[in-house]
């Protein structure tokens, strides 16, 4: 009954508000199933920068493998469970196949690891601890002194390498109040139909005022264009935000988020990052308009990139 449940809210969902939106994916989606390449190859900007973030990274790596290893080692230690849990086993099987069924891009592989951590948790779990009896009633055998200290260091570890996994990253999630005011003049401020330029949408308020505002993250273009806005930075952004009609502006923002996400998702190195706020602080195509600790917001002077269009 739960299963012919689930189904029939399955198909309702679909049928119903969902019904658009498949009708237009359904393509797409059909077409990715099998791409295993597509679900685990690494795009463009996956290789993080810096000390901290390669820290992190591998230190998310390494919980998830151990988590994985525990629970293949408990599953094989523990034969009793293959058939107590035998559901919770085929959930936790059952998530790889996902890889093959639709193509999700390199973020695939984290829902997969999310759909099985439950099931893989327990097992997991069940590897450090000490057999139980066979049958109900049963003396359990003797544990191997080694099963008996197992635990503590391995849940230590686990622990520590669960700090820099969880935490390694909040520089992505926080937003001083210095940099929220600083975004959130420029969306107040700015007229209708402008648009508001950035490296990539982590910063307040990136969607603030879409229904007015136009926005543009010259990171998420293709890699050949962040090549060609790597290699002139100012010049290659104003050609790229000039054509705004007026009374709406062009707008170039740079805030400490950017940077973060920036350098932690391996966009961009601290030396590249600095070179572009430079390329644009220096050019006579842009002027600052607004300043803080978290950031700046520069203007596209249409003009001046119009006098250098005639000149050519």
């Amino acid at each position: 009954m739960p299963f012919l449940a689930a189904v029939a809210l399955f198909a309702a969902w679909n049928l119903t508000a969902s019904l658009p939106f498949l009708s237009a994916a359904l393509p797409e989606m059909l077409a990715s199933v099998g791409d295993i390449g597509a679900n685990v190859e690494t795009g463009y900007g996956t290789t993080p920068t810096g000390a901290g973030a390669v820290t992190a990274s591998w230190a998310a790596r390494a919980l998830s493998a151990t988590v994985v290893a525990l629970a293949v080692l408990g599953a094989l230690r523990r034969p009793e469970l293959r058939r107590q849990a035998r559901p919770l086993l085929l959930l936790t099987g059952v998530p790889p196949l996902l890889i093959a069924a639709n193509g999700y891009g390199s973020e695939m592989i984290f829902r997969v690891l999310m759909f099985m951590l439950p099931g893989a948790a327990f097992f997991a779990a069940a590897a450090l601890l000490p057999r139980s009896g066979g049958t109900r009633g049963a003396v359990p055998p003797p544990t191997p002194a080694r099963w008996l200290w197992l635990p503590l260091p391995v849940v230590l570890a686990v622990t520590l390498a669960f700090v820099p996994s969880y935490a390694g990253k909040d520089r992505l999630s926080y937003f001083p109040p210095a940099e929220a005011a600083l975004v959130g003049d420029l969306v107040e401020s700015a007229p209708d139909g402008s648009l508001v330029a950035a490296a990539n949408r982590n910063y307040p308020q990136a969607y603030g005022d879409y229904w007015r505002l136009d926005h543009y993250w010259f990171l998420e273009e293709d890699p050949a264009k962040v090549e060609r806005i790597l290699s002139r930075p100012a010049r290659t952004l104003a050609l790229d935000m000039k054509d705004v009609a007026e009374p709406g502006r062009a707008y170039l923002l740079f805030t400490e988020g950017q940077r973060a996400d920036a350098e932690m998702n391996g966009r961009l190195t601290g030396a590249e990052w600095r070179r572009v706020e430079k390329s644009v602080a220096t050019s006579a195509y842009f002027r600052r308009v607004a300043h803080n600790r978290a950031g700046t917001v520069y203007e596209l002077d249409v003009r001046a990139v119009a006098v250098e269009e005639d000149a050519r």
